[in-house]
């Protein structure tokens, strides 16, 4: 990859990992996705960084307290198995619309 990673800029991309996420609003709560790319480092951040946040406020409901523990363990997992995923990387640059070698591009 001849990308560098959008929150160091010090390495290249390596990787991308995907951390669902669950925000309880007292009578609704929120589902969703997270997908973060750049260097191993700085990707095992963000996923811990993603689970302080849902440890925080991804209470405030019932269907939200019932799912947030599994969600917030699936993070710490994930963030313990971050491997290089060329092949995940450029399938993620491709569906942005990024090329894959070239001018430079932040992927956030």
């Amino acid at each position: 990859m001849s990308h560098s990673c959008p929150y160091c800029h010090e390495r290249q991309i390596e990787t991308v990992a995907t951390v669902p996420y669950v925000r309880g609003m007292v009578v609704a709560y929120t589902l969703g996705v997270k997908k973060f790319m750049g260097c191993r480092r700085c990707v095992r951040r963000s996923i811990y960084r993603e689970v302080g946040v849902s440890s925080l406020v991804g209470w405030f409901s019932i269907t939200a307290a019932v799912l947030n523990p599994v969600m917030i363990s699936y993070g710490v997992v994930r963030g313990l198995f971050v491997r290089p995923d060329a092949a995940g990387v450029r399938r993620a640059l491709e569906q942005a619309g990024i090329p894959d070698e070239g001018m430079q591009v932040d992927p956030l």
